[in-house]
Parts: C-alpha cells; structure tokens; sequence
C-alpha cells in the first residue's frame, strides 16, 4: 500500500519521526545533567556548587518542559494520522473492490469475508504510525545511551553490550516462532468467526432440526483450536518477557557491583555511578519496547499482506454504459477447466424482443446470461451489440438491469431499496412500479420501516417483487435481465407480474432465466439448454 493511497505526505512522516527522534535524545541527554548536579554537590566551593547546581537544575527543567511538549505533540499527530489514514484505507479497499472481477467474490464466504476486511483495516489503522514511532524512540534512546554510558566509561558498557546482543538474538528467535504462531492463531480466529456467524444466520433450521448439541460441538472445536493457539501465543510472549528481565536483573546487578568498585577506587564519580545505573535503564527500556511491540508488527505484517492481496487483485477495464437495441452472438463458446459450457452458439436477438432461457440447474443458463450481458468474456467466438444498425464500441458495453437470483435487499425502506437502481425515479413512476410488483399494500403498511438484513422481515415472494421492481426502475438500460423472476411466486401473482413486465419494457431487450415453462407464453424467442 502506497503513501499515496493512504494519502499522508511523505513531508509529514519525515517531520513526525524528526519529533520522535528529538524527543527520544531529549529523553536521555538529562541523566548527563543530573550526573552533573550530584557531583557539584561534592565540590569544595559552596558558591561554586550552588550556581552549578542552579544552571544544570534550570537546564534540566526546560528539556522536561521541551519533552513533555514533544511527546504530546507526536501523539496528536500520529493518532490524527491514523484516523485519517484509516478513513483513507477504508474508502480506498471499497472503490477496489468495486473494480474487481465478480469471479473473485464468489469464491468468497460474503459474511467472513466482511468481518475480516473490516477487522484487518480497524487494525491497520490503529497500528500503522504508533509502533514504529515507539520503535524509531527506542532504537536512539539505545544507541544514545550507549554512547553517552561509553563517554562516562567505556569498561561497564562492554559489559551490556554482549549481554543486549545476546538477549535480542535468543529473543529473535522466539519472535520467528510467534510470527508462525500468529498465523495459526488469526486462520483459527478466522475459522471461528465463519462458524459463528453460519450459527446465527443459520440458528432457525439449527432449531428446527434438531442439530444444536451438534452444532454446539463444532462451535466447541473451534473454541479449542482458538484458545489453545493463544495460549502458545502468551507463553511465547511471556518467554520473551522472562529473557529481556533476566538481562535487566543480570546487567544492573554486574554493573552495580562493578561501578560500586570503580567508586571506591576513585576511578568513577558518584554522579556517574547514579548516571550509569540509569543509562543502564535506558539501555535495557528500549529492548523491553521491542519485545512488546513485536506482537503487533507480526500482526500488522498479517494484516497488511491480506489487505495488499485485495489491492493487488486485477481490475476489470473500465468500458462506457451504451444504448443498444439488437444482440448478434457468432459461435459463442465458454469453457470452464476446457468443458464447455456453451458451445458454437450463434443467435440474433432483435430490438424490442423478449428471449427465455429455459433449462435444468446448472446447464449454463446463468453463463449464457451473463456472456450476453457482457460481464464475461467468451473463451471463443464473439458478441455483437447495434444501436440503430450501428455496432458499438469494443470500449462499450450494454446498459443493463439485472436482476439476480440471490440480489441482495438492504436494511432500509422498500422505497431506498428499489430507488438504488434510478434515485431520479419519479413519484408517478414510483407508483407505478409498486402497482406493476404488487407492492402498494405492502409498501402502505411498512412505509418507513426498514425490512430487516437482506429483507429478513419481509416473506421470499415479498422480497422478490421488491427485487422485481428494483430492477424495472432503471429506466435508462436497454437490457432487462431477470433471474428466476418466477420463483417465490404463486401462479397467479407471476402471471400478473410478468404480463406487466413484458408492457412496461415492451420496447426494450427483456431476458429471462427461467425453469418454469410457463414463460414461453410471454416471451418472442424460447432457448432451451440442455446437457
């Protein structure tokens, strides 16, 4: 993911890590002066000692001044930076996903699939500035103190060093095995999510199948498989904890007692055995830092890699919605793993002309559908669209409504719901369609409701029609597509509703996908799939 799609200038990044770099010399320059201080307590001219103590004391309070300033200028920053660029992250992973191939979704479990694109972002967001800032404060704060503990003496530092070093290898180590272990973790916490949202959506036939203590069960496994990985994920983490404190313990003790020496034998001050033991501090913080924030930098690697997956995804060309008014096909082929699925079909479907599709589940229908739509390409042959005998542009396709067979229904009014196809949808027109879909009664008694989560308020025939209707509103198209407009419906309510149909659009190209003969009544031109 690029700064320019997260839309933060690269100028403000520079500028917020100058800050944290600042702030973190701020952070350790003043143990120089409270070295400073302790041994002008020590000097033999009182006067002397008073005005040393007096400069450094005013020196010191001003960098805690400056400090304090600095601090809770990086977090105002960096936290408006990550709002802004989750906003950003947010907005940029939906305008993607809007311009990938339709193949890529039905590949996809739609509810997990949400859930963990929303959750990898909300995470990105709040973590994409704050570790690295926490990172770059403690790699100077480090190499500062190593040089301002060298500076002081160079004998005790060579003592922590080694001991930093090997720490943070033993360390490295047990991140390697968290970072594999974060992986199982977030495919179990995955797994999880998916089996509980099919428990909900799916609690009805749960209960009236009698399959809860079954189903209990594979809630119960993946409990387990989440619990035990997190389980191995905190002592992985509590094994890091234990090193960097053993190395902390070890360290002070050592240069305690060998500063403590140094002291006696007048070869280091009182002030700089108290600077030590807090340079000692300021070496061991930052690998503490290190130690918490790795967590979050395996988890955000996971994260971003998911989310730069959907971004890297292929995007359909961008083609003109154009009028039309005739279909010519020319040895039409579509294979799928080099079966066909439409073979060598040549067809000539005219201007104000309804077509049926008639056939078994799973003969081609809905393929067929959608090559004469354009939303697929053939593996062979081509399609030919006219408007007023004149082909169109190979940088067009059709402007088509489709209505498919599993559409989905928004939690709004029924009015939202059928104005997204034309929000310029006249009041007229409206009624219009609400009588045509049979929809005035059902219309007049929820009017300001909303109809549920996919329309789950609302009967399977009574979704329908509002499907129906929303398709018949956009009124701009020159293709109507109708998947399955029988289903749901009783004879009668069809035969009403498809007679309406066919007169509104009777000067538009209608299509129907259909396994109920009954449509071949309605219709100019009938084909029938087969095997």
């Amino acid at each position: 993911m690029s700064l320019k799609l997260l839309k933060i200038p690269f100028k403000n990044l520079i500028f917020l890590f100058i800050l944290v770099i600042s702030s973190s010399i701020i952070s350790v320059y003043p143990i120089n002066l409270i070295m400073g201080i302790i041994d002008a307590t020590k000097a033999i001219n009182k006067d002397v000692s008073i005005s040393i103590i007096m400069k450094l004391g005013f020196v010191y309070l001003l960098l805690q001044i400056i400090n304090s300033f600095l601090i809770s200028l990086i977090k105002y920053l960096s936290t408006n930076y990550q709002i802004n660029l989750e906003a950003n992250l947010q907005r940029g992973i939906f305008e993607k996903l809007t311009k990938i191939n339709l193949d890529f979704f039905s590949k996809k479990d739609t509810s997990s699939f949400s859930n963990l694109i929303i959750r990898d972002v909300d995470f990105i967001g709040k973590n994409s500035l704050e570790p690295y800032t926490e990172l770059i404060r403690a790699v100077t704060s480090f190499i500062f103190g190593v040089i301002f503990m060298w500076r002081i003496n160079p004998l005790l530092t060579s003592f922590v060093i080694p001991l930093g070093i090997s720490s943070s290898l033993i360390i490295r180590k047990v991140s390697r095995q968290s970072e594999a272990n974060i992986s199982i973790h977030r495919n179990n916490s995955d797994k999880m999510i998916k089996v509980f949202n099919e428990g909900i959506l799916g609690i009805l036939p749960i209960r009236l199948h009698n399959h809860i203590i079954d189903y209990s069960k594979i809630i119960e496994t993946s409990i387990f498989d989440l619990k035990n990985s997190l389980i191995v994920q905190r002592n992985l983490e509590i094994k890091s904890n234990f090193i960097a404190q053993l190395f902390f313990m070890s360290s002070i003790g050592i240069i305690l007692i060998i500063s403590a020496l140094l002291v006696v034998n007048n070869y280091l001050t009182l002030g700089g055995l108290t600077a030590i033991l807090m340079y000692n501090h300021m070496l061991v913080d930052p690998l503490l830092s290190v130690i918490d924030l790795n967590p979050k930098f395996i988890q955000l690697k996971v994260s971003t890699q998911r989310v730069s997956n959907i971004f890297d995804e292929p995007s359909i060309t961008k083609k003109s919605a154009t009028e039309i008014d005739e279909i010519v096909t020319e040895n039409l082929t579509y294979k799928i793993s080099n079966k066909s699925v439409i073979e060598n079909l040549n067809l000539h479907i005219n201007k104000k002309s309804s077509l049926a599709i008639i056939g078994k589940t799973g003969v081609g229908k809905s393929t067929l559908t959608n090559l004469l739509a354009g939303l697929i390409e053939p593996t062979s042959g081509s399609i030919h669209y006219y408007n007023e005998l004149k082909e169109i542009s190979s940088n067009s396709i059709p402007k088509l409504s489709y209505m498919m067979q599993n559409e989905f229904l928004f939690d709004t009014t029924i009015e939202k719901n059928i104005r997204l196809a034309n929000p310029d949808l006249t009041e007229e027109n409206y009624r219009e369609i609400l009588d045509i879909c049979e929809l005035i009664e059902l219309e007049k008694n929820i009017k300001n409701s909303s109809i549920g989560e996919a329309g789950a308020k609302l009967s399977g025939g009574e979704r329908k029609r509002i499907l129906i209707a929303r398709t018949i509103a956009d009124t701009n198209a020159s293709i109507f597509i109708f998947d399955e407009l029988s289903s749901s419906l009783d004879s009668k309510t069809f035969e009403k509703i498809i007679e309406r149909v066919e007169s509104i659009l009777e000067n538009k190209i209608r299509i129907y996908i259909e396994h109920n003969k009954l449509i071949e009544q309605y219709v100019d031109k009938v084909i029938l799939l087969k095997n």
